[in-house]
C-alpha cells in the first residue's frame, strides 16, 4: 500500500495522539471492573484495557509498570460493542494500525490474557460521546 506524505503524516499524528491518550489513561484511570473476557454493561466512552500476549505487550507493561499493555475506547454499543484502538500486531498482515474491534475480537484469548474496563466518571455522558465521535471522524 502506497501512502502520500500527507497520509503518512496524518497516520503519525493519530498514532502520537493515541500514545499520549494511552499514557494518560494508564496513569490516571483505575479500572472499575476486571473479569476474564465476560462483557460488562458497557457505555460509549468506557476505556477497555487488556494485557496482550505478544512479546511487545509484555515489554510495554513492564516498562510502564502496569497490569495492562493496551487500551481502547468503546465507540458503539448497539447493535454490537465496538472498541476503537491502536495496535502493532492484531492483524498479522498490517502493522501499526488504528482499528475497530468487537468485544469478542478485542478480548480474544489469542490477543489478551487479562481485561478490565474503566468508566471516566470525571467526564459527562455527553463529553464521552463527543470524544468517541471525534475519534471516529479521524
Amino acid at each position: 500500500m502506497i501512502f502520500n506524505q500527507s497520509e503518512q503524516l496524518n497516520k503519525k499524528t493519530i498514532s502520537i495522539r493515541w500514545f499520549f491518550l494511552c499514557c494518560a489513561l494508564v496513569f490516571f484511570a483505575q479500572p472499575v471492573w476486571a473479569q476474564e473476557h465476560a462483557a460488562p454493561e458497557l457505555v460509549i466512552g468506557d476505556w477497555v484495557f487488556r494485557q496482550g500476549t505478544s512479546l511487545e505487550s509484555y515489554l510495554i507493561a513492564s516498562v510502564v509498570q502496569s497490569e495492562f499493555s493496551h487500551i481502547g475506547m468503546v465507540v458503539q454499543t448497539v447493535p454490537e460493542v465496538l472498541i476503537l484502538h491502536s495496535t502493532t500486531d492484531d492483524l498479522q498482515d498490517e502493522a501499526n494500525q488504528v482499528m475497530l474491534s468487537s468485544w469478542s475480537q478485542f478480548t480474544d484469548a489469542r490477543l489478551a490474557t487479562r481485561v478490565a474496563v474503566a468508566r471516566p466518571e470525571f467526564l459527562t455522558r455527553e463529553q464521552r460521546i463527543r470524544i468517541s465521535q471525534a475519534l471516529m471522524a479521524q
